[in-house]
């Protein structure tokens, strides 16, 4: 049985990946408008700004609680959650308004979106080696820093002998 050669990805028409990027912001901001005013008219102006001001908020405190425990802290989590709690009201307004149509609508806009189309398109950008996590290197050096410092306390000691046991 002969080799197989690997798989290519498909090739994508770049023309078409950039027209669709280039239609999709309007084609966003038409519906990011159809769901506020369908938000707007289910909860009115006073329960749209609490629904959006206690999601973000709520969107806010979970993402900082859950990447607090790992170390990063230079995430921008008010950006995160801001937006998350935009997209939630524009969903329950576009659902709202066009209950059917709605979804299909809210799932057009998120597959042709930009994150998604450039994956289809080959860029050099995405070709660069990976960068080394910078928030891990910091981490790791306060560990070795106070390790030395633990070592270098334990050899001063003068209470213990060369074995390591307690002298008397």
């Amino acid at each position: 049985m002969a080799p197989r050669s690997p798989r290519r990805p498909p090739r994508v028409d770049l023309r078409v990946v950039r027209a669709v990027q280039a239609l999709w912001f309007p084609v966003a901001g038409v519906a990011t408008a159809v769901g506020l005013i369908g938000s707007v008219q289910v909860y009115g102006l006073v329960g749209v700004v609490l629904i959006y001001l206690g999601g973000a908020g709520f969107g806010m405190l979970m993402l900082y609680a859950a990447l607090a425990d790992g170390g990063e802290h230079d995430l921008p989590v008010p950006r995160v959650g801001l937006v998350s709690s935009l997209v939630l009201l524009v969903a329950l307004g576009t659902i709202s308004l066009l209950p059917i149509a709605g979804w299909f609508v809210l799932a057009l806009v998120g597959a042709t979106s930009p994150l998604v189309t450039n994956q289809l398109a080959p860029s050099p950008r995405r070709r660069r080696p990976p960068t080394p996590d910078v928030a891990a290197a910091r981490e790791q050096a306060r560990v070795d820093a106070a390790f030395e410092e633990l070592v270098d306390n334990f050899e001063q000691d003068g209470s213990r002998g060369t074995d390591g046991t307690q002298g008397g």
